[in-house]
């Protein structure tokens, strides 16, 4: 029985200690964006945080301009025409096909 009482006079010395070392939070709407306030300032700047900020804004920008290529291609009707359009006109600027005359035509 004294090792139970004991215990609990240790115990009860503990409790008071922790209440002394830490008040009580005010009870009121704003107690979890201050703390978040304070969880906040006390963490180290680190070199990660401009990149999450980039990253944040440049993921959404690329997959919007991804998608507008995306229609782009699938419209058929692009800018410069098909792929193989604009390949095949590459092709003939570079051979120059000759011009063929019928043989009663003037030059």
């Amino acid at each position: 029985m004294r090792e139970e009482e004991y215990g609990s006079t240790e115990l009860e010395g503990l409790w008071e200690a922790y209440r002394w070392a830490t008040p009580e939070p005010e009870a009121s709407a704003n107690f979890q964006p201050e703390l978040w306030a304070r969880i906040e300032t006390e963490r180290p700047v680190s070199w990660v945080g401009p990149l999450e900020w980039l990253a944040a804004r440049l993921v959404p920008l690329a997959a919007a301009v991804t998608l507008a290529m995306a229609v782009l291609v699938w419209s058929g009707n692009g800018l410069l025409g098909s792929y193989v359009d604009v390949l095949a006109a590459d092709l003939l600027e570079d051979q120059q096909p000759a011009l063929f005359l019928s043989s009663g035509e003037a030059i």
